[in-house]
């Protein structure tokens, strides 16, 4: 049962750590040099990245959440503090999907229907999508962290 417990809380911090690492990197690159070509381009590409980028990446943010469930429940098998510690990692995948939903996903809903007229609006955009982003960012990597710690703890 300790392989399989580790394993799942393994399995668990991979799925966060690719959906943390993905925000990440279009919080700290993709985003500020979208906002950066203006308006027009930007916009257009963002568009483009939002009807390619949902086809590989849809799975992991599932697939992510039933490994958290699972690797907490059995975790708590091997300890009430790694049981403990698994459950905050898979809460923080709960809120990354929580927050895709609430936030990211009405943005690009938004994008989609609407053409910023100037670059001052094209910022204005850019700026929640990025905050909301960086906060899926934090979110996944804290879940890495509670995953690796129950791991340690199993």
């Amino acid at each position: 049962m300790q392989a399989l417990t580790t394993v799942a809380l393994g399995t668990a911090a991979a799925f966060a750590a690719v959906n943390a690492g993905s925000f990440a990197a279009f919080s700290t690159f993709v985003m500020p040099a979208l906002k950066d070509v203006g308006a027009p381009t930007g916009s257009s590409a963002m568009r483009a990245i939002n009807v390619t980028a949902p086809r590989p990446f849809a799975l992991t943010l599932p697939l992510g959440l039933l490994a958290g469930a699972g690797a907490a429940v059995l975790a708590f098998r091997s300890g009430p503090d790694a049981g403990w510690w698994a459950s905050v990692g898979a809460v923080g995948a709960v809120g990354m999907t929580a927050i895709t939903a609430a936030a990211n996903i009405p943005l690009n809903n938004r994008l989609e229907r609407w053409t910023p007229r100037d670059d001052a609006e094209w910022r204005g955009w850019v700026r929640p999508w990025t905050r909301a982003n960086s906060a899926r960012t934090t979110v996944g990597l804290g879940s890495v962290v509670a995953f690796v710690v129950s791991a340690a703890l199993s």
